[in-house]
C-alpha cells in the first residue's frame, strides 16, 4: 500500500519525485495543505532516492492527510493485505459451491476484515457472474445500510467495479431488469458508474427499466436519470425536453457531479443563454459552498466541448485556476479539464496549445465509465479514420467527431 500512497501523493504535488530538489519542494507542498512537518531526508527514503526505510505512521498519515485521506488505515480500507487473500478465495469458494448463501453472515465476515471494501467489490463481482442476482442485491442493501461503507471513496470504489463487470459481461435481461428497479443498484451503482459508452446499450436499457419502475426512484435519482437521458437524446440527435430542463434547479442536497450535469444539461438546450446559467450556477456553489469542489464541474467541463462557447471557455478558465487535485479520483477529473482545454485551443485555431496541452493528458486516469467516450472526443487529433467513430451509435456525437477531425487537420 506504500505504492499507492506514493502514486497519490505524485498526483497531488503534479510530477514525479526525481531528486532533493523535488522533496524539498514537496516537504513545503505537504506543509501548505496540513500545517504538519515532514523533512525533505524522510520524503528521499520513502521515494527511495536514498537508503530506504519503512516510514512510522504518523508519517503515512500526514502524507495521506496531504492527499485527502483521512489518515493510512483508511488508504488500508480499500486494498489487500496478504494474509487476507486466503480468507477472500475462502469465502468465493463459498458463494460457488453452496446453492443457498447466508447473506447476511457473509457479509459479517467481509465486515472483519481491514481490505473489506476491496474484498467487497470481488464478492459483488462474482455473484453477479455466477448470477445470483438475489444474493447480490441482497449483500448490496447490506452494505450501503452499515455505516462501514459512507465514505464517498468506498462508493467509487464499489460502484465502478460492479459497473465495469456489468459493461463486459453477458448480462441477462431478467437479471438487468430486477436489478434496475433495486433502489440500491439505482443509488450506488446506476449513479455511479455512468457508462457514456453503453447509453445504447445495457446502461441505456437499465435506466429504461428503471424509469419504467418509478415508484423506487429516490428523488436525487429521478433528477439523475432524466438528465442522462437528456444526454442521450442529444448525443442520438433528438429533441431534448426544454420545458422540463428549464424547470430544473440545483440542489445542495445532490451529489456536486449531480448539480453540474444539470447545469450542462441546461447549457445544452439553451446554447444562446449561457452567460446567466452559469452565473446562477456560480452563485449557487458560492453560497453552498461547493465553488472549489472538482466534482461541481466535471459535467460542465465535459458539455464545454460540445458547445463551442468563448463565454463557457472563458468561465471554465478562471475555475481551473482554482481546483486542485486532491486525490487520484480527482486527478481523473483533471484530465477532463484538460480535455476541454484542448477544445478551447481548437475554437481558438491555435494547433501549437493543442499539442502543448495533449501532453498534459494521461488516458489511463479517465475514469472506467468514461474511458471510452474520452478516447472517442480525443480521436479528433488522431488520423484514426472516421468509419471507427460510428461504433458508440450516436449520430450527433460521430457526426460531431469527425466534423471536427476534419477541421484539426486543416489547421
Amino acid at each position: 500500500m506504500l505504492e499507492v500512497l506514493k502514486q497519490k501523493v505524485i498526483a497531488k504535488f503534479g510530477k514525479e519525485i526525481r531528486n532533493a530538489t523535488d522533496c524539498k519542494d514537496l516537504a513545503e507542498d505537504i506543509y501548505v495543505y496540513t500545517r504538519e512537518v515532514v523533512s525533505y531526508n524522510t520524503l528521499r527514503r520513502f521515494f527511495g532516492l536514498v537508503d530506504v526505510r519503512t516510514p512510522r505512521m504518523s508519517t503515512l498519515d500526514i502524507l495521506s492527510k496531504y492527499v485527502g485521506e483521512p489518515d493510512f488505515n483508511h488508504i488500508l480500507s480499500l486494498s489487500f493485505e496478504q494474509d487476507e487473500w486466503t480468507t477472500q478465495m475462502a469465502i468465493c469458494d463459498q458463494i460457488y459451491s453452496s446453492q443457498s448463501i447466508d447473506t447476511r453472515a457473509l457479509f459479517n465476515s467481509i465486515d472483519r476484515l481491514n481490505s473489506k471494501v476491496a474484498v467487497l467489490s470481488n464478492v459483488l463481482r462474482e455473484l453477479l457472474l455466477i448470477g445470483k442476482i438475489d444474493d447480490f442485491l441482497l449483500l448490496l442493501k447490506l452494505t450501503f445500510q452499515s455505516n462501514t461503507f459512507l465514505d464517498y471513496e468506498h462508493k467509487l470504489y464499489i460502484g465502478n467495479t460492479v459497473g465495469l463487470v456489468i459493461k463486459q459481461m453477458n448480462i441477462s435481461l431478467d437479471a438487468l431488469s430486477k436489478c434496475s428497479v433495486n433502489s440500491f443498484f439505482q443509488e450506488f451503482i446506476l449513479s455511479i458508474y455512468v457508462d457514456y459508452s453503453s447509453l445504447n446499450g445495457w446502461y441505456g436499457r437499465a435506466l429504461h427499466l428503471a424509469n419504467g419502475h418509478n415508484k423506487s426512484f429516490s428523488p436525487s435519482f429521478a433528477v439523475f436519470s432524466n438528465c442522462v437521458t437528456q444526454w442521450t437524446n442529444w448525443l442520438n440527435g433528438e429533441s431534448l425536453d426544454g420545458d422540463y430542463i428549464s424547470q430544473m434547479k440545483f440542489d445542495a442536497s445532490y451529489h456536486p457531479i449531480l448539480n453540474s450535469r444539470i447545469c450542462a444539461i441546461k447549457l445544452f438546450v439553451e446554447p444562446n443563454n449561457v452567460a446567466p446559467i452559469l452565473q446562477g450556477y456560480s452563485q449557487f456553489l458560492s453560497t453552498n459552498g461547493m465553488d472549489h469542489q472538482f466534482d461541481a464541474y466535471y459535467e460542465v467541463f465535459l458539455g464545454s466541448v460540445f458547445l463551442d462557447n468563448h463565454f463557457i471557455f472563458k468561465w471554465l478558465g478562471d475555475v481551473r485556476l482554482k481546483l486542485i487535485p486532491s486525490s487520484i479520483y480527482h486527478a481523473q477529473h483533471q484530465q477532463v479539464a484538460f480535455l476541454s482545454s484542448l477544445f478551447e485551443a481548437l475554437l481558438e485555431k491555435d494547433k501549437q496549445l493543442i499539442e502543448q496541452t495533449l501532453i498534459s493528458i494521461r488516458t489511463q486516469l479517465f475514469r472506467n465509465s468514461y474511458k471510452d467516450f474520452m478516447l472517442a472526443l480525443l480521436r479528433v487529433y488522431t488520423s484514426t479514420p472516421n468509419d471507427s467513430l460510428t461504433d458508440f451509435g450516436y449520430s450527433r456525437f460521430s457526426e460531431w467527431v469527425i466534423g471536427k477531425n476534419r477541421l484539426y487537420l486543416e489547421l
